[in-house]
């Protein structure tokens, strides 16, 4: 029999001052292409051929933060945008493009510039992963901010072995900024890309920032 992948923990947090609602719950589910349609639900967890999608997304409250998800050895790359973009790059054939945008709060975060008339939507921003270091298992952890109704879509995707595959996340609307923590499996991982598009209707924002990956499965409850 043909082996199956390993099940992957997504958790998504609300970021808010004290309080959050904790739930698990079933989301819709997208093909690896970007639609305009109205999902249930602002994130959403793409399903897989044959019907599954083989995640489990959790809605968790940010509490301190685990010692052992704090172990420098274990950090592979860490990014607040403050400073530039880090190890990432930009696909410089989108049409529109990841731009740094001074946070209110303090220092920066990535948004996607505005529409243009194009042949090409979308912004993919990119992390080529270092073969050397990388692991069985790694947690990839990162805030997002898709605000607006038809503000448009934000999307995860992994590289492996030299081909794209579909959708692993995504969000398309929403309030506010959340936290999400995604456990990836396997060696063969070449790149992480973030895709982002903005909506035609020139409302809303589309937001990256404090993006992790570490060694190990992410913990529940960070």
């Amino acid at each position: 029999p043909k082996p199956t992948d390993p099940p992957v923990v997504i958790t998504t947090a609300i970021v808010t001052t004290r309080q959050v609602e904790t739930t698990t719950r079933e989301k819709s589910t997208v093909d690896n292409n970007i639609h305009n349609e109205v999902h249930r639900g602002d994130v959403f967890i793409p399903k897989k051929p044959g019907g599954s999608t083989g995640l489990t997304e959790i809605d968790i409250e940010i509490g301190e933060e685990n010692e052992a998800g704090d172990d420098p050895a274990m950090l592979l790359h860490s990014c607040n945008f403050d400073y530039g973009l880090c190890e990432w790059t930009r696909e410089r054939e989108d049409d529109q493009q990841w731009e740094t945008i001074a946070d209110p709060a303090g220092g920066q975060y990535l948004t996607v510039s505005e529409v243009k008339e194009t042949h090409k939507p979308g912004a993919r921003l990119i992390l080529p992963v270092d073969k050397s270091v990388i692991s069985e298992e790694m947690c990839l952890s990162f805030r997002h901010l898709v605000s607006g109704r038809h503000s448009g879509n934000l999307h995860l995707f992994i590289r492996r072995n030299g081909v794209h595959g579909p959708a692993l996340w995504g969000r398309n609307s929403g309030h506010g900024w959340r936290h999400t923590q995604i456990t990836l499996h396997g060696l063969d991982i070449e790149r992480v890309i973030f895709k982002g598009e903005r909506g035609k209707e020139r409302t809303g924002e589309i937001g990256l920032d404090d993006i992790s990956l570490k060694r190990g499965r992410c913990l529940e409850g960070l």
